[in-house]
């Protein structure tokens, strides 16, 4: 798994993608040959480490989420009632050549690949057609002023969409934009997190991905 969506967005533009990430070389011939008590002592390490940088950047994702973003895109003038924002959450059009998701992976294909050409092959660019899904509804959803009175619909779609609080899970939202990302070459997502779930089921019904979602215990079964 991606610690960062470039790698993702970069592989793809560079035609390295057509599965699950995976390393070669010595790396992935080592790992192969490893005896367990090596393969442990790695994980070890490998979990203090990565915890540590998780967590550094779930907090830096999730004060930009909450403050700066929703701050640049309100100056730009996305500042709409909750009904503009839910018409806009739920309509199934392509990603916009503008949308930040696009403009990075046109950066990263080192001019290979324009933002236009991206937004008009949804195939081959399928990681970064849902990863623009997934990012443009979060970033309406936390446009919406949250005392501002909503319908029972507008409340449910911005519910799914929206942030939640640090304590509810709200740090680890970019990490899962970036799974259903990776997903996006796969059949199905597996996952225990219902939101999760949810948001990529909204995005299927609309056409905009193709992969099913699923609890474990549905998985296993």
């Amino acid at each position: 798994m991606s610690l960062d969506n470039n790698e993702l967005l970069q592989a793809e533009a560079q035609r390295r993608l057509t599965g699950p990430l995976k390393r070669e070389g010595d790396a992935l011939r080592w790992l192969v040959e490893a005896k367990p008590a090596d393969l442990l002592n790695v994980a070890e390490t490998l979990r203090r480490e990565a915890h540590d940088f998780i967590s550094k950047k779930k907090k830096e994702l999730f004060e930009l989420d909450k403050g700066e973003i929703p701050r640049l895109l309100r100056k730009a003038g996305i500042r709409s009632s909750p009904a503009e924002l839910v018409a806009q959450i739920e309509a199934a059009g392509p990603p916009r050549v503008g949308d930040w998701t696009v403009e990075r992976t046109a950066s990263l294909s080192n001019g290979a690949w324009s933002p236009d050409q991206i937004v008009a092959d949804p195939v081959r660019f399928r990681a970064t057609h849902v990863t623009s899904h997934l990012v443009w509804r979060l970033f309406l959803a936390n446009c919406a002023d949250p005392q501002v009175e909503t319908s029972p619909k507008e409340k449910q779609v911005l519910g799914w969409w929206r942030t939640k609080s640090e304590g509810k899970g709200g740090l680890g939202v970019w990490y899962d934009t970036f799974i259903a990302g990776e997903a996006a070459y796969m059949n199905q997502l597996v996952s225990n997190d219902g939101n999760q779930r949810c948001r990529c089921e909204f995005l299927r019904k609309r056409g905009l991905l193709s992969f099913d979602s699923m609890s474990l215990s549905e998985f296993v079964r």
